[in-house]
This record gives C-alpha cells, structure tokens and sequence, in this order.
C-alpha cells in the first residue's frame, strides 16, 4: 500500500574535535537520528596541524552530500567546514554551534572567517551579547544567529577532592584577570587559593605562597577542585568579555558559590545576590570584599550554591540544544 511505509530516517553529520572516544554529543537524546561524528585533529597550530584539520573538514563536508544536516562545534571548525561545503557545492544545510572567541580575530584571519560565516545556514553563540558583537565584528545578520544557553550534562567531578583547610578555588584560562587575583591572595594569607590554570595564565605574575597551582589537569579533577571549595572567583579581564559562563554552570551544577566580574558576557548567567555576586572589572576592593562576605557566611554560601544549582539544572542542560536542532530540522523540513 502507498505510503505505509516507515519514514526515512535523517542523517546528521558532526565535525568536531573533542578526542575522547566514548563522547557522543546529544546523540542518545535523538535516536531517531543516524549520526556520523567525525574528529578533527586539536588545534595545535602548525601548518600540518591546519591542513588536517581542513582535510578533515572536507571528509566531512563530503559524507554530508546525502545526509539532511552538517553540524560544526566551534568558530575553527565552522569556517573550516563552510569553506568545504562550498569547495565541493554540498548543499545541504550548515549549523554552527559554539561560536566564541576570548580575543576577536583580526587582520586576514577576521575576513576569511567573515567569509565563511555569512553562508552558514545558523549560527549559535551562548550569550545575548555575543550575537550583537560578532554580527557587528564579522558583518553578519544579527537575525541568523541564535543565542542557546550553554547546556551540559552535570559535571563529573573526581574523587581528588583537596584536602586541608577550607580554600577559595579559581578555574579556566580565558579572558582571566589572573593578576587580580594573585593580589587578593597576597592580601590574605589566612585564605587558602587553589587556581586551575594554562601555565601561560601565571606568566609575569608573583604567586603568593597561599596559592595552590593546578596546571593541565584531567576535567574530573578540576571539577573535584570546584566541588570542594567554600566559593568560586571568576575574575575577567573586561566589562565586554563573553567567556566564562563554561565554568559558571560547572560551578552551579555543583552548588559552589561564585563571585563573577559583571561583564555583559555573564548576564544570562548570573543574577546579583540571586545566583552569584557580580563585582566590578578590575577592582581588587570589590572581588575582595564578595570573598570575604561569602567566605564568612555560610548560609549565603549556602543559598546561592542551591540557587546556582537550580537555574543549571532549569536552564543549561543538553536539552537546550535537542531542542534548538529539532526546530531546525523541522523548519528545513
């Protein structure tokens, strides 16, 4: 009988590059989906490094010529795959998730990007402000970028959870006004600091012997690290800075209390003595005053941690993005 057949099922390709072999994406959230991941190589610079990562882009550009959608992960990877789909005239429709830049590209690499984001079908960025600054930044159609708060499982944490006196943890590398916060620290010695940190973030700076430094190590860790301080500073280098809101949802996921600069980056995030306490950029009074109110009270540590935790668990989960591919899909469908 016509029609009573089943549905074709879609296919969806994904060009990313996250190396552990058991990571699917939201693939168990979407089963009715056929899904081809594909890795692409870290980006560690070099000119072999690059051409790789571009032969692997055009590998996946080129499974996606019978699939319903390609899907990038990254600002890297987006440009890269569109350059692809055009090079071999692949039409089949382009999302690009995860736009965000700690420093904006500039010169030759700043056009070549702008190029290849005006063709992609959508982008998705994980802040409001971050819609505006690239459509401005790259000159792209503010309507063709969609704004999806960072959605994540909850955080695994490890079983190396620091031992000793209670500490004020410091995690992540982008955009961080890491000097800021050595002096905090010096100004402090009764307070324990535990900084997860690149060793590039410490450059140039003293590093109080009150301050534990973890370079590179394993995410469970790190997490541990976060799951067993009293709170949380989050201090960034500027008012406009659109990072930090990765560690933000670990942090609440695991109900630690955080102090954030208030940069516009933030905003979706964070509610002043709602789900954090917001400081100025750049002010060591203020970061330091927030420290010391949490550090004493436990009850506030306590109310915002809960608070945290639920807008994570509300807001920034996986679903965030099933829902904005299913809509995708139904609407190129």
């Amino acid at each position: 009988m016509a029609g009573s057949g089943a549905a074709k099922r879609r296919r969806i390709v994904v060009l990313h590059e996250i190396a552990d072999p058991d990571w699917r994406w939201i693939t168990h959230h979407m089963p009715e989906i056929d899904w081809l991941l594909v890795r692409a190589p870290w980006a560690a610079g070099g000119v072999r490094n690059r051409l790789a990562r571009l032969a692997t882009a055009f590998r996946a550009a080129w499974a996606g010529r019978r699939a319903d959608l390609l899907v990038s992960l990254g600002p890297g990877l987006g440009s890269a795959l569109e350059l692809a789909r055009r090079g071999l005239r692949v039409r089949t429709p382009h999302v690009s998730y995860y736009l965000n830049f700690d420093r904006l590209p500039q010169g030759r690499t700043r056009g070549r990007q702008a190029l290849s984001y005006r063709t992609i079908d959508r982008l998705v960025v994980s802040s409001s402000v971050e819609r505006d600054l690239y459509a401005a930044h790259f000159g792209l159609d503010a309507a063709r970028i969609d704004v999806v708060l960072w959605g994540v499982n909850a955080p695994e944490a490890s079983d190396m959870i620091p031992e000793g006196a209670p500490y004020v943890c410091a995690v992540g590398g982008n955009a961080r006004d890491y000097g800021l916060l050595m002096q905090i620290a010096a100004s402090r010695p009764h307070m324990r600091f535990i900084v997860v940190v690149r060793p590039a973030n410490l450059e140039g700076l003293t590093v109080p012997a009150n301050v534990e430094v973890r370079a590179n190590i394993p995410f469970p860790d790190a997490m541990a690290v976060v799951k067993g301080a009293r709170l949380m500073a989050l201090p960034l280098i500027a008012t406009d800075t659109p990072c930090g809101h990765v560690t933000i949802v670990a942090a609440d996921y695991l109900a630690t209390p955080i102090v954030v600069t208030a940069s516009t980056g933030v905003g979706d995030y964070v509610t002043d003595g709602e789900t954090g306490l917001l400081v100025a950029v750049g002010s060591v009074e203020a970061m330091g005053a927030a420290i010391d109110q949490l550090w004493a009270d436990e009850a506030e540590r306590q109310r915002l941690g809960s608070a945290g935790r639920a807008f994570a668990e509300a807001e920034c989960t996986e679903l965030n993005y099933v829902k904005h591919l299913r809509g995708f899909l139904a609407v190129e469908g």
